[in-house]
């Protein structure tokens, strides 16, 4: 059976935010309302069918193809974030400039980009910018392949030196630094849109 609710904000980020593991409390900051019990993190942050390639009928090709691949990624983030975290807290690396190796430092970069890159606005904004480049020419289904294609290509090994939307984002991070803090009291949120780039 294919996965239809695929997530733009991944379980494995979610995770560290939940009260046990699988719940956390919803915030709505346009009505201003906290959930009054905490709520599955499998039901949040995802949208039906946002990574899958469609013909020109609307039937899914490849089915679940992009999400079936991200499970690896994120089992490596999870991975990647209990590293950090217990770096972070060892206070033998306080006084280091930099704890992080570069294996962590490249999945940090990754991460950044896919969060970036699978967001629905995003791809919405990047099939809508691949129409006007095609004059308008193209369908919503091609459009959607197209950016799919360039800007998640983890079903492939990655090329890093291909012109893809995938690598100009993850140049963005290239010369940028990672700040890490930590606080001992529960008062770190997140958003449904986690990642802001400027500049």
């Amino acid at each position: 059976k294919p996965t239809t609710d695929e997530h733009y904000i991944p379980r494995c980020y979610l995770k560290q935010f939940t009260i046990d593991g699988e719940r956390l409390y919803q915030y709505d900051v346009i009505s201003k309302k906290q959930t009054p019990v905490p709520v599955p993190i499998t039901s949040i942050g995802y949208k039906r069918n946002l990574y899958e390639f469609q013909n020109e009928n609307g039937e899914f090709i490849h089915r679940n193809l992009i999400e079936k691949c991200f499970v690896p990624y994120e089992g490596i983030f999870e991975d990647v974030f209990r590293s950090i975290q217990a770096k972070a807290i060892n206070k033998a690396n306080l006084a280091t400039r930099s704890f992080l190796i570069e294996k962590e430092k490249a999945f940090l970069m990754l991460f950044l980009t896919t969060m970036i890159l699978r967001a629905p606005e995003t791809l919405q904004e990047l099939s809508e910018t691949t129409k006007d480049i095609y004059n308008r020419n193209i369908s919503d289904a091609t459009a959607k392949n197209l950016v799919l294609q360039t800007g998640l290509p983890i079903y492939k090994k990655l090329d890093f030196k291909e012109t893809t939307l995938f690598n100009a984002v993850l140049g963005l991070f290239e010369d940028m630094a990672f700040v890490i803090g930590i606080t001992e009291q529960d008062v770190l949120l997140t958003s449904d849109k986690p990642v802001l780039v400027t500049g």
